[in-house]
């Protein structure tokens, strides 16, 4: 049987995430409190949708993609969505998410977990998972990272790798400011028609959103709790449920 047959599957899509009643929509929390554009937030809810498939018809533990960790970490603070409707009355059964237990064992079998879950999502839905929401696992655990919640409000925040891009572009544009004080009026058209393309070069690449970085560059941008906190999903044997490692904390 197909998963699109499945009455589990047409559950999982039917269950609303967004409540019209709500000025500020799960989707739109999601996207801003990830910096994400609200068009990507909703492509990684809908793989959300799929890893709540995965945990229930793989078979096997399961482990979340960072991207669709984040949606799991939200959705956990919907306490009356999560537990009080999505576990009793979709899944049918509790789906736990907390913390590793930390070490290099625990490290090893949360990547193998994730990577029998992309081989999963190949078999079960028949499709490649999207690279730029789940990652190979070598991008998925690539470092051990630490987190601090910062308020976007009153601080800005500059990724050290930009900092560094920026100071190369500044280092580029002054070379080429005294190439022109040194040439002639021809020589110094040319030289300024360089600054120009360099400076919109530099503006292009910095001004890429935080998705799109991740599509080409094999460190991860936008980490949630990969490496120092990976998540995964386990069946609890003849009780159906569900427990296992992750990054957030949810109730009974």
């Amino acid at each position: 049987m197909s998963y699109l047959e499945d009455p589990l599957w047409q559950k999982i899509v039917a269950f609303e995430l967004d409540s019209p009643a709500s000025p500020l929509q799960f989707s739109q929390r999601l996207a801003r409190e990830n910096a994400w554009s609200l068009d990507f937030a909703q492509r990684v809810i809908q793989e959300y949708r799929r890893f709540l498939y995965l945990a229930s018809a793989a078979g096997h533990p399961v482990t979340p993609s960072d991207e669709v960790d984040q949606a799991w970490h939200l959705h956990l603070v919907y306490t009356h969505s999560y537990w009080g409707d999505l576990c009793p009355n979709v899944l049918g059964k509790a789906l736990h998410h907390g913390p590793t237990k930390g070490g290099a064992s625990e490290d090893s079998k949360f990547r193998q977990w994730y990577e029998t879950t992309l081989a999963s999502y190949q078999r079960i839905f028949g499709s490649v998972p999207p690279s730029n929401i789940w990652p190979d696992s070598e991008m998925r655990f690539s470092s051990d990272l630490q987190w601090t919640r910062v308020n976007a409000a009153t601080n800005w925040i500059l990724p050290k790798t930009k900092i560094q891009k920026i100071a190369a572009c500044l280092a580029l544009l002054g070379v080429s400011t005294s190439l022109v004080a040194c040439q002639g009026p021809s020589e110094a058209g040319m030289a300024i028609g360089l600054i120009v393309f360099i400076a919109i070069v530099a503006y292009l690449h910095l001004s890429r959103t935080p998705e799109s970085r991740r599509k080409g560059d094999k460190k991860k941008s936008d980490d949630g709790c990969a490496g120092a906190c990976n998540s995964g999903c386990s069946s609890d044997g003849d009780s159906g449920g569900c427990g296992g490692g992750g990054c957030g904390g949810g109730g009974d």
